[in-house]
């Protein structure tokens, strides 16, 4: 019997993994795909998220693949309105971001954790998982064949797969999807170094934006649309959106001598961290897997890992003390829901109070000469605030006419 078996390889499961293994745990970590793998996503990693590859020692390996990014800018959907973000002064996170594609950064990511020795198990696709008061059994295929693996505890670490979530009674509502696809182009004009966000051309509330890859002028390119307050259904498809982005003025300018490099993918993203269920029996959920992706930006690479470091502490605790009941793992909820609640609701008031036409070309107007709301912007776009007193739409419309 292992002591931990962790389902999903992306940057929590691995990371998880490792962590684990340096603590002397036996852990295994299995994956329905083999490595390297694409995975549909904007590249884009935050300060927080550079913060952890550093304390990783995993930074210098994205030095030549991964392109370092020292500014964002964000332009309001009437194309006029252009906030150039600069990074703010470092303060718990390196002060810059990176783009790195996820077919580098996973299977880099999967690969040092193989070599502090966690053994992988690939194309191993997982049916079902059985809890009892022995422990935690892993029914899947591999290769085509059954397996069955055991351990005393289980990390789910699937990102959006629905699918296995649902199965085992962790599956979202529809209504907390985001659905967003990407494409990347060659030969793209104009690109800024900077990460761009656009809220010119697509449907709100919701974003494109063209992220600068390691290769000149080649960037990836996308678009997100976020689930509206009511519940009500997304108003198009993400491919219907990504198509109505790039046919914008702005972007045909930029793409008039553009080369797609592979098709465009669309994808779901779970961001419903303040609704989901993160642990039971035996079990202990991690990264986008619980939602933990942010609300406002799409991003939830810096929560992957984050989480995972969380997770490693509470599962380490649980193995002392020989309790993987679901009380013993409350403290791990209370930690999570302690560090991301309030950035949540922050960005949920803001995703459904601000994000229309009227307020985003106010605010992005306003923000040039307001160095207190300019500040606000930085910290939504850059991941680097941790906003852990609750904001209001008062509060937002007093910082952008008087703050």
């Amino acid at each position: 019997m292992q002591d931990i078996i962790i389902i999903g390889a992306g940057p929590a499961g691995s990371t998880a993994a490792r962590l684990l293994k340096q603590q002397g745990v036996d852990v295994i970590l299995v994956d329905r795909a083999t490595f390297p793998r694409d995975k549909t996503c904007g590249d884009g990693l935050t300060p927080r998220a550079v913060g952890m590859l550093e304390k990783l020692g995993v930074i210098e390996t994205f030095s030549e693949t991964g392109k370092r990014i020292e500014n964002a800018r964000v332009v309001a959907p009437n194309s006029t309105g252009i906030l150039d973000v600069p990074m703010p002064a470092p303060r718990k996170t390196p002060p810059y971001l990176y783009t790195i594609p996820r077919l580098t950064l996973d299977d880099a990511l999967l690969q040092h954790a193989i070599a502090d020795g966690v053994p992988f198990l690939g194309q191993f696709n997982v049916l079902d998982v059985n809890i009892s008061a022995d422990g935690a059994e892993v029914i899947g295929k591999q290769n085509g064949e059954a397996v069955t693996l055991h351990a005393k505890a289980v990390v789910i670490a699937v990102g959006a797969n629905m699918k296995l979530l649902r199965t085992l009674g962790f599956g979202p509502t529809d209504k907390h999807i985001v659905l967003a696809a990407r494409g990347y182009y060659r030969n793209v004009k104009g690109l800024s170094g900077n990460y761009e966000f656009r809220f010119d051309g697509v449907p709100l509330p919701g974003y494109g934006w063209v992220f600068p890859l390691a290769e000149d002028g080649m960037a990836n390119v996308g678009v997100g649309m976020f689930p509206k307050a009511d519940g009500s259904p997304h108003p198009m498809t993400a491919r219907q959106a990504f198509d109505q982005f790039v046919a914008h003025p702005a972007l045909q300018d930029m793409l008039a001598d553009a080369e797609p490099v592979g098709p465009v993918r669309g994808f779901p993203i779970r961001s419903d961290f303040l609704r989901s269920k993160t642990h039971s029996d035996r079990l202990l959920l991690i990264g986008e897997a619980i939602g933990l992706v942010n609300p406002l930006t799409g991003e939830g690479i810096d929560y992957a890992m984050e989480s995972a470091e969380i997770a490693t502490h509470h599962l380490l605790t649980a193995l002392q003390t020989n309790d993987f009941s679901s009380a013993a793992f409350d403290a791990y909820d209370a930690e999570l829901r302690e560090k991301y609640g309030w950035l949540f609701k922050f960005c949920e008031t803001v995703l459904n109070k601000a994000l229309n036409k009227t307020a985003l070309n106010t605010l992005v107007t306003v923000a040039k000469w307001k160095p207190n709301l300019k500040e606000m912007f930085s910290d939504i776009v850059l991941g680097t605030g941790d906003f852990d007193a609750p904001v209001t739409r008062r509060q937002i419309l007093k910082e952008a006419l008087f703050g």
